[in-house]
């Protein structure tokens, strides 16, 4: 099943407690209030009415070398590409591969753009 919205779940709870109000529920009756198939779907579209899945999302890291030692590390959201920040990496020492982040991109727990949880 595909993930529902808030309002398409506010508005499927709405007319459950109208159905609910109006006269004994019946399967027939609630299969075609959700327009579901048989009982099995019926009873998994409201598991999911319930309970969405959670939608997550990870950190993708776009890297551009600015010079030789320095990085713009530009970080963004893997579900809907938003953009999160971008940071310079500087490498302390020459010669070694070890670089520093200069002012680091927080990362939020939720994508601010689509609301996914950020994994990782």
């Amino acid at each position: 099943m595909t993930a529902m919205t808030d309002a398409e779940r506010r508005e499927v709870a709405a007319k459950l407690r109208d159905m609910a109000c109006r006269a004994n529920p019946s399967w027939p009756a609630l299969m075609d209030l959700l327009k579901c198939p048989g009982r099995a779907v019926a009873v998994q579209y409201l598991a999911d009415l319930i309970e969405p899945d959670e939608r997550t999302c990870r950190v993708v890291t776009e890297m551009r070398a600015l010079s030789q030692t320095q990085d713009m590390h530009t970080k963004s959201c893997s579900s809907c590409g938003y953009v999160f920040g971008s940071e310079q990496h500087r490498q302390l020492l020459p010669g070694l591969g070890e670089r520093v982040a200069i002012n680091p991109v927080r990362i939020p727990k939720f994508c601010p753009n689509c609301g996914a949880k950020v994994v990782e």
